[in-house]
Parts: structure tokens; C-alpha cells; sequence
């Protein structure tokens, strides 16, 4: 069958740095702010979600992958927000001028609870391209945000008339009566589910455990992703194959590339 990738590559253009780029679905820059131009090598590669881990140092948040490593300059608004609402103003209101999702993946290290007010005031700032929540509906704009990581309570967001935020779930934690509003993602390390390493054969059984666990969060109308995965071409066709909706990369370069060269996915996926 057709990946649903190549849809993507045949959108119409849209330009980052001036160069026009082709958006590409379902692809995860994991921990994008290690990269040398965080959130813009994403978006030059066409990414569809990045992730970004943010700390709460007085009162502001700082985007490192640990605490040690802050700087007061790499604020989630500096390296995230502010540049997103320039390529929004740049792209007539979406961030690659087409009608893509993008997400960013806020991942938060310490007490989500004491975090999520700071962050829902930085937010609000960039509401206008932002998707908003209720208990009942979504109203999607160019930029969706999902909470991974140390998440505030459901119980903090679940009533919210307008919410700026959804939530990552997890496996063990998630029930078909969990609203697909308030948790739109499933994301779960890799290795606590499956032991292949990406290189020889995927054997049966695993196979099979990864398709039930797609179809099941597909039932329920939820995205599904892994991360702490292996980085192979192998890996990355058998996700597909099996349905999973973002592949987590952190070589942007050689996913852009097998993406664009695997235009059809093998036709082992089961119906």
C-alpha cells in the first residue's frame, strides 16, 4: 500500500530559510533542542512534531535535557514559541503553508502540577496559533501542544472550557473511556515493551503485540509513538508497516532520506 507519507511529499512547498520544503507526516524530532538550530532543522527536514524538555528555574522555562545544563536564553518561548508564530506569519497561518498538523511535544522535568500554570501563561500568549480543547470538542490550529513527561493531573485539565494543552498517555494507564481530547498520544519506551534492536528479524510474536497495541489506540482514536528506539532503516519499515503514527528520530537527515525513497511501504501490514 501507499505510505501515508507520500501525501505529505506531495503537498505544495512552503519555505524555511528560504528554501522551499516538503512537510513530511508522522515524523518526531526527539529531543529537538540538542540539535544545532533547535525547531528550525525540523522544519527545514519537514518534521510534523518536535519534542522539547523544559524545566521550571525561577519562574521561567528553560528548555536542557538536564538541570544542570539551563541557560537563561534557551526558554521554551525563545527556541519554540516565538519562532512557530514567525513561520506561521511567514506561511499565511500554518507552519508549512499547507493544512499540516504540527505538534509540539513539551516534555516537562520536576512537578508538572507546579509547572503547568507558568506554562499555561507563557502559552496563552501564542493562543491565536494554538489548538484549543474543551471537554467536548477541538478547535485545531497550526500548532497542537502535548504534555509528555511529569504531566499536571487529568483531573487539573479534564473540566477546562479552553485548554491550550492535551496529554501523552500511557499504556497501563489508559482505558477507551479516557477522553481521545484530553489524551490524543500514547507514547512508551521501546524497550519495556519489545526486545528487537531494530537489525535481524522481527520475530512474530513481538510483531504482533506492536499491531494489537496500534490497533487498539487507533480504536480509541488516539496517536500512538515509541520512543528510546533503535535508529535503523529495518526499524523504522516495520513501524510503519505495523501502523505506528510517528517514528521517533533523531537523524533527521537519514529519515527525511528513507522516507523520501520508501514512498511504498511493504505489504506485510495486517488489515
Amino acid at each position: 500500500m501507499f505510505s501515508r507519507f507520500l501525501f505529505a511529499l506531495l503537498l505544495s512547498a512552503s519555505s524555511v530559510f528560504g528554501e522551499p520544503v516538503q512537510p513530511l507526516s508522522g515524523t518526531h524530532a526527539h529531543n529537538d533542542y540538542e540539535h544545532v538550530h533547535p525547531l528550525m532543522d525540523a522544519l527545514s527536514y519537514g518534521f510534523s512534531s518536535v519534542e522539547a524538555d523544559i524545566y521550571l528555574v525561577d519562574n521561567a522555562l528553560l528548555v536542557a535535557h538536564e538541570l544542570k545544563k539551563v541557560t537563561p536564553e534557551k526558554t521554551l518561548e525563545s527556541l519554540y514559541l516565538a519562532p512557530l508564530e514567525d513561520q506561521i506569519r511567514k506561511n499565511a497561518g500554518t507552519v508549512y503553508g499547507t493544512n499540516f498538523d504540527f505538534v509540539l511535544m513539551i516534555d516537562i522535568k520536576g512537578n508538572g502540577n507546579e509547572v503547568y500554570p507558568v506554562l499555561q501563561k507563557v502559552l496563552l500568549k501564542y493562543q491565536h496559533i494554538l489548538t484549543h480543547y474543551s471537554a467536548a470538542s477541538v478547535k485545531r490550529g497550526p500548532v497542537s501542544v502535548v504534555l509528555s513527561g511529569s504531566r499536571p493531573s487529568a483531573s487539573l485539565l479534564a473540566e477546562a472550557q479552553d485548554r491550550l494543552v492535551a496529554l501523552d498517555g500511557k499504556v497501563k494507564e489508559l482505558t477507551a473511556a479516557d477522553s481521545n481530547l484530553l489524551y490524543p498520544w500514547v507514547s512508551e519506551n521501546w524497550a519495556d515493551f519489545f526486545t528487537w534492536k531494530g537489525i535481524g528479524d522481527f520475530q512474530p510474536d513481538e510483531k504482533d503485540r506492536l499491531y494489537e497495541l496500534v490497533r487498539r489506540f487507533h480504536k480509541e482514536g488516539r496517536k500512538v509513538r515509541f520512543w528510546n528506539t533503535p535508529q535503523t532503516e529495518q526499524f523504522w519499515a516495520a513501524e510503519l508497516a505495523c501502523g505506528v503514527d510517528y517514528l521517533n528520530v533523531d537523524d533527521l537527515a537519514r529519515a527525511k532520506q528513507f522516507l523520501v525513497k520508501k514512498l511504498i511501504v511493504p505489504g506485510d501490514s495486517k488489515p
